[in-house]
């Protein structure tokens, strides 16, 4: 484009359903889908961790649901005395029998060429591995 403006368009919201989004991870995979990790904050106030994309062919970004981290010893939930936290640093479990997810904010994304895209985030500063279907 000419100038000092860049024409563009609106491919529809990052994650439908949230009342607010935070974006701050965003990388280009080698085949051309666009990853982005995204703090999405519900109508209940709360906000969780998502991985979205978009390549060409999509109508809309494709919310592939939030980031969870699978290792069940990744991090103990109890304080120095030994008495359970429903938390722990940047992490949490809302409910005890759900997935451990992460807090706060991706810090970085990247997309391989053989499939998994890797966010970190921060406290704990943690690499994640994720393997989303491909739409």
């Amino acid at each position: 484009a000419a100038g000092d403006t860049l024409n563009g368009e609106s491919l529809g919201p990052l994650v439908a359903e949230a009342k607010n989004t935070d974006c701050r991870a965003m990388c280009v995979a080698p085949d051309g889908r666009v990853w982005a990790g995204v703090a999405a904050t519900g109508a209940d106030g709360k906000q969780l961790l998502r991985l979205v994309s978009w390549g060409e062919g999509d109508k809309t970004p494709v919310d592939h649901g939030p980031i969870a981290i699978q290792n069940p010893d990744y991090t103990t939930f109890t304080d120095a005395d030994g008495k359970p936290l429903p938390w722990h640093h940047g992490v949490h479990r809302p409910n005890a029998d759900g997935p451990l997810l992460p807090r706060y904010v991706v810090m970085g994304i990247c997309a391989s060429r053989e499939g998994p895209v890797y966010v970190t985030t921060l406290a704990p500063f943690t690499l994640h591995e994720l393997r989303p279907k491909r739409p």
